[in-house]
């Protein structure tokens, strides 16, 4: 047996064909409504008014469902698919989300797939996404109401023709989020070392001039430029959330290539965070030729993403 689960009250009020349950969640009163079509059983639960981040409180109960329900009909639990939508159970998601993504946009969250598996003792696929009313999950999860029946079977003639193809738009949906996330990803490392690379052009072009020498130092001295690197690796091992195992060997090669191009760019940053102008000038070119390596690296690595993507092979 699958299991579909969505968090959104705008499908929930779309269901209201299905029989309800009032249950408790973290203190807070939610609905929940189900219904089983085409060998899924779908779950949907409505979201509370009150802001609070009530995610794992969430998966508790989704892990509880799905025992009962597999348990109850002795089956054995395979897929499983659920779907958060960033709202008030999510009030501190990170505020550059744009996109949907498998990690919910932190390292916080990337491990619910496996939280899923080991409590249900799911055999197959496990994803977990996170989706903004914007995006390209939501609005085939905003067909669901349109496939559904109040006895959880489909309409005459819904379009595409079956609850699996449904399924297979879905993927699609989720799939095209990855790609676009891991290409956002590639962009916000590059752009971490941007502005360093701006600051030491003006530096070289005057000479490095005290005055600007001063401005550009102060600027530096509250950032701190060397938590850049180690951002640099978060978003990296973020993006290994969202690729599929041929991608992951690829980004694991290519970022044993990148490290070495960050250990040449960290001498210059530590110049600025200390102040040093004399190492600060001896490591400039270093950084800039370091920086353009990256670059090219980064550059590389999203082709051969994109040539190890399901939809290219």
């Amino acid at each position: 047996m699958n299991y579909l689960v969505v968090i959104c009250d705008n499908t929930f009020r779309n269901l209201s064909h299905l029989n309800s349950t009032d249950i408790e969640i973290a203190g807070y009163s939610v609905q929940r409504r189900e219904t089983q079509v085409e060998g899924w059983f779908v779950i949907v639960y409505s979201e509370p008014r009150q802001r609070g981040n009530l995610v794992d409180h969430y998966l508790k109960m989704i892990i509880i469902d799905i025992l009962n329900h597999s348990r109850q009909r002795d089956v054995r639990v395979d897929q499983i698919r659920v779907y958060f939508h960033f709202s008030n159970i999510f009030p501190n998601h990170h505020p550059e989300c744009r996109c949907d993504n498998p990690t919910i946009h932190g390292a916080q969250y990337s491990n619910y797939a496996e939280r899923l598996r080991e409590g249900t003792g799911a055999a197959g696929e496990i994803q977990v996404w996170g989706f903004h009313r914007t995006g390209k999950i939501w609005k085939v999860l905003n067909k669901l109401p349109k496939w559904l029946s109040g006895r959880g079977t489909l309409f005459s003639n819904p379009q595409p023709h079956s609850f699996s193809e449904f399924i297979k738009e879905l993927d699609k949906a989720t799939h095209e989020e990855k790609v676009r996330f891991a290409s956002i990803l590639k962009h916000r490392i590059a752009h971490l070392f941007t502005p360093v690379d701006i600051d030491l052009q003006g530096l070289l072009a005057s000479n490095f001039r005290p005055d600007y020498w001063g401005e550009v130092v102060a600027a530096y001295r509250e950032t701190k430029p060397t938590r850049v690197i180690n951002e640099a690796r978060r978003i990296k091992e973020e993006l290994l959330g969202v690729v599929n195992e041929d991608q992951k060997k690829v980004i694991e090669i290519r970022w044993g290539e990148a490290e070495k191009a960050l250990a040449k760019m960290v001498p210059l940053l530590c110049a600025l965070e200390t102040g040093k102008l004399d190492w600060c000038k001896e490591e400039s070119e270093n950084f800039r030729k370091a920086f353009r390596e990256l670059l090219r690296i980064l550059d590389e690595l999203d082709d051969e993403l994109a040539k190890s993507s399901p939809e290219t092979k």
